[in-house]
């Protein structure tokens, strides 16, 4: 058990804060382009659909964390079907994130050459190693500290989306709407928005580090859902409704601010320029998710290693005087950069690990669930459970089908650390 007794516990505010900022990062900008293309009008209802979508997962998760207030996805799988169940959905979901926030730390960097053209000279693998480094730092501090740094940088993101939210009540144009005449480009966007729903578990990670977490745990992970699922339908419709087919023709979501600025502001070169304020959020945006990422995360080894389920258990459990686990932040970081190291920043490898890592999660914790349901009353009825396993399938069968549609070899990296961890917990089992 982690003792709180060295800092205070994170209040609701707060837990709400973390997930919604690693929920709200690059997807909600980067698709701007691609479902008005795709979906025209309806694009901005996609959301809402995924949203009704994934609420039967939500609704499962709020119902474990009820069942277990203090427990993450190790303790679902642990408590209810094994000791191995857990480790696996808890391993999983570690290797898996890491490569996520790695992505976005890429992701951000990368955009640096279209805001400050002086800076194409410079090793964005360099500059990931940079900054990665500097969050583990970071992340040894106490947990105030990354607090604030999160409420900073979800400050900064909410900036572009609020201005095309306040924009569109009196800039939409109707003549340029489009609607789809089939619903076969709409079924093609949904992995697009699927993306923004991933991270909703994060309060899962700092369970032991939330204020009553009984009660707030669930309602983190409900509110911070609601507000993302709200702010992403309203700045992708009024996105469409100001632009329409000049947005849906954009060549990439680098032209979706220059062309708003340009109508509001009347001049091309104005534009050019402002609109570098908005990738500078944009890329704060990616930063703060990947930092939420790597802030939560590595609770889930501190977990892993508390059940001597890793090597050298006494390390990883040791905490520094702040209450961190300065072992397994600095673990954390040396995964991410051989990430980085290993897939050169490819966006592929990086995103078929984070998804295959968070679907054997929340898999492995919804058949915790229907387990729990045939022995204890949960606050979830049996048909919830049975859609949100339905909602596991279909992540299973987008995550596979992008994988066949790529190289099969991208699975390779995920697989190596997968089977690596499986040996671990096999070893350390045997010597008990």
């Amino acid at each position: 058990m982690i003792n709180m007794s060295h800092t205070p516990p994170l209040s609701l505010k707060e837990a709400i804060l973390i997930n919604i900022n690693v929920m709200l990062g690059t997807g909600i900008f980067i698709n701007t382009v691609l479902l008005s293309k795709n979906a025209g009008l309806l694009s901005g209802g996609l959301y809402l659909f995924n949203g009704l979508l994934v609420l039967p997962l939500i609704v499962s998760m709020t119902a474990l964390m009820r069942i277990h207030p203090r427990g993450g996805f190790y303790t679902f799988g642990a408590q209810e079907i094994s000791p191995f169940a857990g480790f696996l959905s808890a391993w999983a979901y570690f290797i898996g994130k890491l490569a996520s926030a790695t992505l976005m730390v890429h992701t951000a960097l990368s955009l640096r050459q279209t805001i400050i053209p002086a800076l194409q000279g410079m090793n964005t693998l360099a500059l990931d190693c940079c900054v990665l480094t500097l969050f583990t730092g970071l992340n040894l501090l106490r947990m105030g500290v990354g607090v604030k740094l999160q409420s900073a940088t979800f400050l900064i993101k909410l900036i572009p989306i609020l201005f095309v939210i306040g924009c569109g009540f009196f800039l939409f144009s109707p003549a340029q709407w489009v609607v789809p005449h089939s619903i076969m480009p709409l079924i093609q966007s949904m992995p697009l928005v699927l993306f923004t729903s991933l991270g909703f578990e994060a309060t899962l990670s700092l369970s032991n580090r939330i204020e009553n977490p009984q009660i707030n745990g669930p309602r983190a992970i409900v509110t911070a859902f609601a507000v993302v699922v709200s702010l992403s339908c309203l700045f992708q419709t009024f996105f469409y409704c100001m632009l329409g087919t000049t947005l849906a023709h954009a060549p990439n979501y680098l032209s979706a601010f220059p062309a708003l600025l340009t109508k509001v502001l009347g001049s091309a070169a104005a534009a050019q320029y402002a609109s570098i304020l908005f990738h500078l959020a944009i890329t704060v945006s990616a930063l703060g998710s990947a930092y939420g990422i790597l802030f939560s995360t590595h609770w889930n080894l501190h977990t892993i290693a508390q059940h001597g389920h890793i090597f050298y258990k006494k390390l990883f459990t040791r905490l520094n005087k702040h209450a961190i686990p300065t072992a397994g932040i600095v673990l954390q970081g040396v995964i991410c950069l051989f990430y980085v190291l290993i897939t050169r920043g490819n966006q592929v490898p990086l995103q078929i690990v984070a998804s295959f890592g968070c679907i054997i999660a929340y898999t492995t914790s919804i058949l915790a669930l229907l387990y729990a349901h045939r022995h204890i009353a949960t606050s979830v009825a049996p048909w919830v459970i049975y859609l949100a396993l339905l909602n596991c399938t279909f992540f299973i069968a987008s995550s596979v089908y992008s994988l066949v549609a790529v190289q099969i070899s991208s699975f390779v990296l995920f697989a190596v650390l997968l089977l690596a961890g499986i040996c671990m917990f096999v070893l350390t089992r045997l010597r008990a």
